[in-house]
């Protein structure tokens, strides 16, 4: 039967209502409470960046002597610190005891994910079984895509989650970070590097410097 044009153009107007609403529940799946709640963040972000990266890792052990002027302690690595710190590169010591002395010391090797870091002491200030704090620094790189470090520790609200995201959690080198589009927080997943303090690199992902990336989130007051 076909409709005259008036019943015909509001059937059709509701067929488009229906269609623009299915859209809206597809596109904005948050829900009212979690839109407020979003409009309310404060929400805080550093850039990607492209520069150089210096590996540093610090790490704790406990002194056994090696010989009458020389100490040594392993220490545990990841994946990404296995592959950053090699045998030879030089290291530095801290102790309880003297809080305001660094012990100069060397990797002597590395083997699988511990390295030995050999600590002489010709001053016989050392003892076996002594907590010792390691510094390294490895591997460097000039070129790097650069993600701020405390982006890779954030972690959003999960009502603001805007895509579900799911890695290997043994996987030291995949990671994820967050953007923000004004409403919910977009998943980023990535393949880091080296890191220092401040910088990690980027091996592999689809960030690019100048991206914007979620240190924190906290609601205004």
């Amino acid at each position: 039967m076909v409709l005259p044009w008036p019943r015909r153009l509001t059937s059709l107007a509701a067929k488009f209502l229906v269609a623009v609403i299915a859209i809206v529940v597809v596109a904005a799946p948050l829900t009212v409470g979690a839109l407020r709640r979003s409009a309310r963040l404060r929400i805080a972000t550093a850039q990607v960046t492209a520069g150089p990266v210096v590996h540093r890792l610090t790490a704790t052990g406990t002194l056994r002597r090696v010989d009458s002027h020389t100490f040594a302690l392993d220490i545990a690595l990841d994946i990404v610190d296995a592959a950053a710190i090699v045998a030879g590169e030089d290291a530095s010591v801290e102790v309880a005891t003297y809080p305001d002395d660094a012990f100069s010391a060397t990797v002597m090797r590395v083997c699988g994910r511990v390295a030995t870091v050999a600590v002489p002491d010709p001053g016989d200030a050392l003892r076996a079984g002594m907590f010792a704090a390691v510094t390294l620094r490895g591997a460097r790189r000039d070129r790097a895509v650069r993600i701020p470090t405390r982006a890779l520790t954030f972690q959003p609200p999960a009502d603001l989650v805007g895509a579900d995201v799911s890695i290997d959690r043994d996987d030291a080198a995949r990671r994820v970070v967050w953007e923000y589009d004004g409403r919910r927080f977009i998943p980023e997943i990535v393949e880091v590097g080296l890191a220092d303090d401040q910088w990690t690199e980027m091996i592999d992902g689809v960030l690019h410097a100048g991206d914007a990336l979620v240190t924190s989130a906290n609601a205004a007051r």
